[in-house]
């Protein structure tokens, strides 16, 4: 399996960086999610994140701004398994 690599904060100039990411970018990202699909090696389907409401949503919004400004990924978001139907 070959492994992703990402860049660390440290690697990358300030200039590169960007904005922050902003909550109604994830609240946007979350709302567009397909429900009926089979979830992700996180195990969370979309129809979760859709219920979960404004309150419940403020850890997956903490994460990803996280994710962008260190630019460390959880490994478990990085690894991706394929499955091919016959």
């Amino acid at each position: 399996m070959e492994e992703l690599q990402l860049e660390n904060e440290a690697m990358v100039g300030s200039d590169e960086k960007g904005p922050e990411v902003l909550e109604a970018e994830i609240e946007a990202a979350i709302g567009e999610l397909k429900s009926g699909k089979a979830e992700g090696v996180d195990g969370i389907p979309a129809e979760l994140l859709k219920a979960l409401g404004e309150r419940g949503r403020k850890e997956p919004v903490g994460l990803c701004r996280s994710i962008y400004v260190t630019g460390d990924w959880p490994v478990d978001f990085i690894k991706s398994t394929i499955v091919t139907l016959e």
